[in-house]
């Protein structure tokens, strides 16, 4: 919606280039990060399953830092592809800087629920890219401050805004994770575990094989599969015993597979696409072609990380 807002301001409808663009920069964006910061439900997910599956400890800094190349170059790349494809059919805003500060002005000063909420994600923020010094896990600080925040006087969050919050998406996590234990406890894992790496095996001599074999059978599963959740709650463990079998390290195994989902060419692949769509400003065609641009984009620089930045964090 702010979006659309931009693009009136410019006088310029939802069906216009610039619209389009912005609309396309921000989901795509948002799809494609959303692995490199533990926030979404598949990175959490995808979290939970490498260090319980994988018996190995790994912070939410941690994760930060080693895909924080990756999530740089995204950011840079999407907005070189929006310029360059999507070109606005303004370059300026009818009365130019005055009129944005005219706008700004007119929403007036933070609302004191405003200020509240932005201390509590900023201290949630502060306390995850610092929890090397605490040792308190993500989940951990977010249930305190979400818990935090619904507080009498220092709380930002009303009952009324409770009532409007979707519980469904906490037992559908919760299920997730089950059916991987499910997996783990029936030995499944293991039959799992053999279908799907037994031919490939032999290619898997070193991580930079398996950065290939991984990304790219990643990105074949999520097709299969559609869901990013459905697909790592099934699958991380099976990569996990994998790891274990053949004496790879499971860490830097788990978020090489975490981040092959990242690749997408069709909209039912993420929610954030599909939520994206809902505004009818792009079509099918239009994310297949940028969905291919990301998929190669992403798998250079994610090789380029794994060899050579990945061994100064003592990931290899």
């Amino acid at each position: 919606l702010p979006i659309l807002g931009v693009a009136a301001s410019f006088g310029l409808g939802p069906k216009s280039t610039l619209a389009k663009g912005l609309i396309l920069a921000v989901t795509f964006s948002a799809t494609l990060n959303d692995k490199t910061i533990l926030g979404s439900t598949p990175a959490i997910l995808a979290h939970s399953l490498i260090t319980e599956h994988g018996k190995v400890t790994l912070l939410w800094s941690q994760w930060f830092i080693a895909y924080l190349p990756l999530g740089i170059a995204n950011l840079l790349a999407i907005w070189w592809y929006i310029r360059k494809f999507y070109k606005p059919e303004k370059e300026e805003m009818p009365g130019g800087l005055a009129a944005w500060r005219d706008q700004l002005a007119a929403l007036g000063p933070w609302s004191s629920a405003e200020k509240r909420a932005a201390f509590w994600t900023g201290l949630a923020i502060v306390l995850w890219s610092t929890d090397k010094l605490h040792h308190q896990g993500p989940g951990i600080i977010g249930m305190g401050v979400g818990l935090a925040a619904t507080l009498p006087v220092i709380g930002a969050i009303k009952m009324d805004d409770l009532k409007k919050v979707n519980f469904f998406i906490v037992l559908f996590m919760g299920t997730a994770l089950s059916m991987a234990e499910v997996l783990r406890e029936t030995g499944a894992v293991g039959v799992l575990s053999q279908a799907m790496f037994g031919m490939i095996e032999p290619w898997m001599t070193s991580l930079s094989n398996a950065t290939w074999v991984l990304y790219w059978s990643g990105f074949v599963a999520h097709i299969v599969l559609a869901s990013e959740t459905s697909m790592v709650s099934v699958s991380m463990p099976v990569i996990m015993k994998f790891a274990a079998d053949t004496g790879l390290s499971a860490l830097p195994m788990g978020l090489i597979w975490s981040m092959a989902t990242g690749g997408k060419l069709f909209i039912y692949q993420s929610l954030v696409l599909i939520a994206g769509y809902t505004f009818n400003s792009y079509n099918a065609k239009e994310i297949a072609k940028i969905g291919a641009f990301f998929l190669f984009f992403q798998f250079v620089v994610l090789l380029l990380i794994v060899n050579f930045y990945w061994p100064l964090l003592g990931i290899h």
